[in-house]
């Protein structure tokens, strides 16, 4: 035979998919943003959830498909309506974050990115109604998506998290108000509600044990994270598409090396397109402030909820 046909392995070509998949919605949201100039239509968490759904198949994401489209949208008009109240800073964040985590339970279904969503209006204080027309469009056909190919992939009907107690719930709240308030105390609200270090914390909450080594290794991996997106994003001077491209990949080989599975790591690619000016020092800085402060609150609490006295009293 003067040729050989070569059968790709089914492994091999999975791999590629869901990453074709995954890469293809985020450029598709940083191509429109680019070509219309519009960077309020720029969605950092389309990123974490893209990613988490398509390439690592989170089954608490992908579970309820429909989810992934009326929950971010629903937070997102919380948090852009609240953000056009004449109240503090600190007040709308608080407000927000009780109605959504209130949304969060009502759905049965504690997606974390869509606390983000609800909260990303009041971090940059967007007045555009194209930042909702963009969480619509973009989470409409993530959803889709993974409805369509739900019979191919299956998923597990048991939620392995602790979530749906009500405890994790308040007491995520009850940090988080704590947490906006010394920022507001000390006028650093600039570091009170970053978007993936607020997704981290809650999925932190609610997962069934936290280790103190995977807190470490979020905290590197996002502060990092943070360093590659702000570094390829003034580098490439400010070119959405090409620095994107990059962080991804070297995020990609991040958590690779760190052997971690982080969705909203690669939130922090995107991050820096939408933020007002800052240098990286000075965003990471405070990343790994809030990061190590709320992570390492959590990591206690779950310890202490382990503990006897803890469990006769709750």
């Amino acid at each position: 035979m003067l040729f050989t046909t070569y059968k790709i392995p089914d492994t091999y070509k999975e791999y590629v998919t869901k990453h074709v998949k995954a890469f293809s919605l985020i450029f598709l949201m940083l191509g429109t943003s680019f070509f219309v100039k519009n960077r309020e239509i720029i969605l950092p968490e389309m990123a974490a959830l893209s990613i988490g759904s398509f390439i690592y198949l989170k089954d608490d994401w992908r579970r309820k498909p429909l989810h992934l489209f009326y929950l971010p949208s629903i937070t997102a008009i919380i948090g852009f309506g609240i953000n056009m109240l004449d109240i503090s800073m600190v007040m709308k964040l608080t407000i927000s974050l009780i109605l959504v985590l209130a949304v969060l339970k009502i759905a049965e279904n504690f997606l974390a990115p869509a606390i983000a969503t609800g909260l990303l209006p009041i971090i940059t204080n967007c007045s555009s109604w194209e930042f909702l027309a963009s969480i619509f469009f973009f989470t409409f056909i993530l959803g889709f998506s993974i409805f369509i190919n739900k019979k191919n992939i299956p998923v597990n009907s048991i939620n392995k998290s602790s979530s749906g107690k009500s405890f994790h719930l308040f007491t995520y709240l009850l940090i988080s108000i704590v947490w906006f308030i010394i920022c507001d105390m000390y006028e650093h609200m600039e570091m009170a509600a970053i978007p993936p270090v607020i997704v981290i914390a809650f999925e932190n909450m609610t997962k069934t044990s936290y280790t103190i080594t995977a807190l470490v290794t979020q905290i590197v991996a996002m502060s990092i994270a943070s360093m590659i997106g702000f570094y390829c994003y003034s580098f490439f001077n400010q070119h959405i598409v090409i620095s994107a491209a990059v962080s991804f990949s070297l995020i990609t080989l991040l958590l690779y090396t760190l052997k971690a599975k982080l969705p909203p790591a690669y939130a922090m690619a995107i991050l820096p397109m939408i933020l007002d000016r800052q240098t990286p020092v000075y965003f990471t800085t405070r990343l790994f402030i809030m990061s190590l402060t709320l992570f390492s609150a959590i990591y206690i609490i779950k310890r202490l909820s382990e503990t006897r006295l803890f469990k006769r009293i709750f």
